[in-house]
């Protein structure tokens, strides 16, 4: 918990936060957004989204991660779900303050955390093939919404990160029998998902020569 805090070594609280908001992960993304908008405060204020999405998303489902993923830093115990959620938290408030700061658009930034929040409290468990898109297109909108794109550039982005998020539905596909109330898409499809995988990135790359 919070008082538990000082008798844990710095350095691991730290590399453990760093890997449950996947920290480099997020920086990527924000180099690649940054590349796009050519708006250094929008990449950032994109960088603490996903960091809150990637934390969040661990706390909630640190149960079953416990079975699916026990080497991620919440369930071997190298952070603390109370630390995560104050982690959360934090990054919440810093968002919207650099909004402010900024001159941001704070309602959308405020719609894409409530959003990703749904994602992770209740859309994940009870509706797995529909979290997962929407997922994508949360993250979509995210990179292309300073910009004035047309659908092509839309079904590009969508359709890529949809073939990464299936793909990664896949490898958990075990844990979401057990732990889902319905099923995900890998868990309807089996091994036709890698059909849909290679249809997903053959329409990213036909819009992408569009």
């Amino acid at each position: 918990d919070l008082h538990s805090f000082p008798t844990r070594r710095s350095s691991d609280l730290i590399f453990g936060l760093i890997q449950t908001s996947r920290f480099f992960w997020a920086l990527f993304s924000a180099v690649i957004v940054y590349m796009l908008v050519d708006s250094l405060e929008y990449a950032f204020l994109a960088m603490l989204f996903l960091m809150f999405s990637f934390a969040f998303n661990d706390v909630i489902d640190l149960k079953y991660d416990k079975v699916g993923h026990p080497d991620r830093p919440l369930p071997r115990g190298v952070i603390t779900r109370k630390l995560g959620i104050f982690f959360c938290s934090v990054i919440i408030i810093s968002n919207f303050l650099f909004c402010y700061y900024f001159k941001q658009d704070t309602l959308f930034f405020f719609i894409i955390f409530l959003l990703s929040a749904l994602y992770s409290l209740v859309l994940k468990k009870f509706f797995p093939s529909f979290a997962t898109l929407l997922w994508c297109i949360i993250v979509t909108i995210l990179v292309l919404f300073p910009l004035q794109c047309g659908a092509w550039e839309h079904v590009l982005l969508l359709s890529f990160f949809y073939a990464r998020e299936v793909l990664l539905d896949y490898r958990d596909k075990e844990s979401d029998k057990v732990y889902c109330f319905t099923k995900s898409i890998p868990c309807i499809l089996g091994e036709k998902t890698f059909w849909l995988i290679s249809a997903c990135l053959f329409v990213s790359t036909l819009s992408a020569i569009k």
